[in-house]
């Protein structure tokens, strides 16, 4: 526990130094090597509800044995509390209120989920039995409308703007950017302004997570113009002298009072939020651009020996905003029987990009990421949906591509995707 960086090779040594101290002893696990164990578990990855229970074992022993539990060991604990599915059910959101409730009533962590709730003390000193009292700060507030957020509940989130605005707690940076994040995910751009504002008269700045979100919201939402010039904005502070280009979309920022600091360099998610929003939109050539321009910026410096590459990570959401792009731009509902309509279609798709050779070349780079890549199904599934759309659900040239992704990934097929290969390519008959 006092050296590892492992999670699970601390936790083993923690069961078994835990499980050799007599119950009712005065023998205990020393406080430092407990509120470590406490950061490794908020390290570890990929997160899991198991996290949650191991944290409450952990903060419930150090306050047990007289040690103190620190507030952003209490935010931890909230976050953990919410954390380890895909989203925030609302009953895990019930079991973060429990655990807020511990906290404002200056009960042992994790005593209203194991029914050992005493009544609220009314001390209200600044210590419990001589140990400072713990209280919500901006961080708590933060990660309680985050996870409301996260449960895309409107009831939820409106009951955690409650507790915020009763909590007397002035909001900061991270509250505005949830409440942004939630705006925009509702569509609401009014709102999203009105916070924008707010932000704008207490001197907080957007920064470049604030900045992205706006644009983000903005191309989602029908204005992509304006998208367009936040990143173009944000990409001239990447140029040694600005073109004709930044210079306009600048000047009009500065007319709608949207500040974009000459600081701020677009990173991973810029990039990724107008690729998406380009190949939403069926700009293809714009979509492929961006992709480049982020490669360009994002990939390190070579040292003059090996030359390096950008990181899969980066570029695997942007590759699968593409496949999406092509999915979705080479969809029709029109009648393929007659070479007219076919070659007016073929035309159509042409001028905009979205054509089998050009899924075909986006394909083959995506092909020769590093062979430590772990493409997801979700990935591979819109890849497949792809080229079934472009060869109009031809199954030889199907099955070339799940051969090709079998040789590559060593992919295991599961799921939706399993079925829809079962069908579309290893039960289709043979052709006359």
């Amino acid at each position: 526990m006092a050296v590892t960086t492992s999670f699970n090779e601390a936790w083993i040594a923690y069961s078994e130094v835990a499980s050799l101290i007599p119950a009712g002893t005065s023998i205990f696990i020393p406080w430092q090597y407990l509120h470590r164990l406490v950061r490794l578990v908020v390290g570890a990855r990929p997160r899991i509800r198991a996290h949650f229970e191991c944290l409450l074992e952990i903060l419930a022993r150090i306050h047990e044995t007289g040690g103190t539990v620190e507030s952003w060991e209490w935010n931890v604990l909230l976050d953990a509390a919410g954390k380890g599915l895909r989203k925030t059910t609302v009953s895990q959101f019930k079991d973060v209120l429990l655990v807020y409730d511990d906290l404002l009533c200056r009960r042992p962590p994790g005593a209203s989920l194991r029914a050992t709730i005493r009544p609220p003390s009314s001390e209200t000193t600044e210590t419990v039995d001589g140990r400072p009292k713990p209280k919500p700060d901006q961080v708590t507030m933060a990660t309680l409308l985050h996870l409301a957020s996260r449960t895309r509940d409107n009831r939820v989130f409106g009951h955690a703007i409650s507790m915020l605005h009763a909590s007397g707690i002035r909001p900061n940076r991270d509250i505005y950017l949830t409440l942004m994040e939630r705006h925009s995910s509702l569509g609401n751009l009014q709102a999203l302004r009105a916070v924008i504002i707010e932000m704008k008269r207490r001197n907080i700045e957007l920064g470049l997570e604030g900045l992205t979100l706006y644009m983000w919201a903005l191309a989602r939402l029908e204005n992509l113009d304006l998208a367009q010039k936040i990143y173009t904005a944000l990409r001239g502070n990447t140029m040694s002298r600005w073109t004709e280009e930044v210079k306009k979309s600048r000047k009009y920022l500065a007319s709608i009072n949207l500040d974009v600091p000459t600081n701020l360099l677009p990173d991973e998610v810029t990039y990724t939020a107008m690729i998406q929003a380009y190949a939403y939109h069926g700009d293809f050539h714009k979509c492929v651009r961006t992709f480049v321009e982020m490669v360009k910026a994002l990939t390190p410096p070579s040292n003059g020996e090996t030359p390096t590459t950008i990181a899969v990570e980066v570029v695997l959401p942007a590759y699968r905003a593409m496949f999406l792009g092509f999915y979705h731009h080479s969809q029709t509902d029109l009648p393929t029987n007659s070479p007219l309509v076919r070659y007016s279609q073929s035309m159509v798709r042409s001028s905009q990009g979205w054509t089998l050779s050009a899924c075909q070349t986006v394909f083959d780079d995506w092909l020769r990421l590093p062979h430590k890549t772990k493409p997801n199904l979700n990935t591979l599934y819109w890849i497949l949906k792809s080229f079934d759309t472009l060869t109009g659900g031809d199954s030889e040239y199907l099955r070339g591509v799940v051969e090709r992704l079998e040789t590559r990934f060593d992919a295991e097929w599961g799921g939706r995707l399993a079925g829809w290969i079962n069908q579309k390519v290893d039960d289709e008959p043979p052709r006359p």
